[in-house]
């Protein structure tokens, strides 16, 4: 339960962006009014409540109240509850393996990946074709439905439960999106789809507003997506990496705290994936959104903007965390002078290969992961109050602490 010296400190922020919009000081404060169905009544256990006496969330409202204690979001309906909620969450995976079965034939796609990403990283999924690099996006997503997953992949530290999906996001790589409507348009389909029904609608367009400016496409709200039409017309509308932008926007409209996507930057030229990373990158400094991503042969500009580096090979893991080139050169492979890094991580993965040492350094890797992964759930469970061990969303001074356990493991 909330205490009263975090109420008091919510009603003094809201009293406070009150204040500075009356003053016309917050010129962005327009685009996140509270509803008028509510009202700045706030207790113990209630942001708001509304006519009706009943406790609702505003999103925009909670978005904006880092590090303070407030009751929870119910995933299902949108209202307050007494659970705690950090938006900034953790995603840990151990020991995860895929296996199929095909033509009588057991195929391990992937084996044995261990991790964790904290909240604000941004972590790039780097290995050649067929190294199972979507396999592992689409576990981590949990939306794999034919062959056989296992291991474990928990959300600050406690196993995913069937809301996993309300606050992870799955971006494909593939723009599905129809061409006659505008962005703001398929924004609003998708809100009305995916937003709780106790959303009104003018919460679905502050909403949308919020992410028009995420992705940087406010001044093309009123713009058609364009692409073919039946009987070969071309409809013409948002550039490529526009495209790709708004397909992010798709998935950011339920507010997710993490965001997996398959190869994001694909099909792009440089100039349209630096701006496609460059959202990312504002959700995960500014949001604290934890986000993971494949990417095939990005420019040195968008290598560098990566916190870790997910190596894999042949389905196995050889190497995870902010140094991959030291890594790859320590196993003899050089490094040529003026070469993108990405570059030489895939050649890296290629030569150990054909060399046939794959299973041998992700073998002798995986040990060292798994101890990492346990350690950094076992402070995890020492700095979570006792009541709590099975809430992914604590908010306790312990996300701190496992961040500070992470950049020990990782930097």
């Amino acid at each position: 339960m909330t205490s009263i010296n975090n109420s008091t400190r919510i009603m003094e922020i809201i009293n406070n962006e009150a204040n500075d919009h009356k003053n016309g000081a917050d010129k962005n404060y327009q685009q996140q009014q509270t509803p008028p169905t509510l009202t700045n009544s706030i207790d113990r256990n209630n942001i708001y409540i509304n006519n009706d006496n009943e406790s609702i969330a505003n999103p925009l409202e909670i978005s904006n109240l880092e590090n303070v204690e407030i009751d929870s979001l119910d995933l299902e309906r949108g209202t307050v509850r007494n659970n705690n909620i950090n938006r900034k969450v953790t995603i840990t995976f151990k020991n995860v393996s895929f296996d199929l079965v095909k033509k009588k034939k057991q195929l391990n796609i992937i084996r044995d990946i261990n991790g964790t990403v904290a909240p604000g990283e941004l972590v790039g999924v780097f290995g050649p074709s067929g190294a199972g690099k979507t396999t592992l996006l689409d576990i981590l997503a949990k939306r794999k439905t034919t062959g056989e997953v296992s291991g474990s992949i928990l959300i600050n530290g406690s196993t995913v439960s069937h809301g996993y999906k309300k606050i992870c996001s799955y971006v494909t790589q593939e723009d599905n999106l129809l061409p006659t409507l505008t962005v703001q348009e398929t924004l609003r389909f998708y809100a009305d789809l995916r937003l709780p029904p106790t959303f009104s609608s003018q919460q679905k367009q502050e909403r949308i507003k919020w992410v028009l400016e995420k992705i940087g496409l406010s001044q093309k709200a009123n713009s058609k997506v364009g692409g073919p039409l039946p009987g070969g017309v071309v409809l013409r509308g948002l550039s490529g990496g526009e495209k790709r932008r708004v397909n992010i926007g798709c998935g950011l409209v339920t507010m997710p705290s993490i965001i997996i996507l398959d190869e994001p930057t694909s099909g792009l030229d440089s100039s349209s994936a630096m701006l496609v990373m460059e959202s990312l990158i504002g959700l995960t400094k500014i949001d604290h959104v934890t986000v993971v991503c494949s990417i095939h042969q990005p420019r040195s500009e968008i290598y560098h903007l990566f916190s870790k580096v997910l190596v894999l090979g042949k389905g196995r893991l050889v190497y995870y965390g902010s140094e991959p080139v030291k890594h790859f050169i320590d196993l003899g492979i050089p490094f040529p002078l003026e070469t993108n890094p990405a570059d030489y991580i895939l050649d890296a993965v290629t030569k150990l290969t054909e060399r046939g040492q794959i299973n041998q350094i992700a073998d002798s890797l995986g040990e060292g992961y798994t101890q990492q992964v346990d350690s950094y759930l076992k402070i995890y469970n020492e700095s979570t109050p006792p009541g709590k061990e099975n809430n992914i969303f604590n908010n306790t001074n312990h996300s701190n602490i496992c961040m500070d356990m992470i950049r020990q493991f990782y930097f």
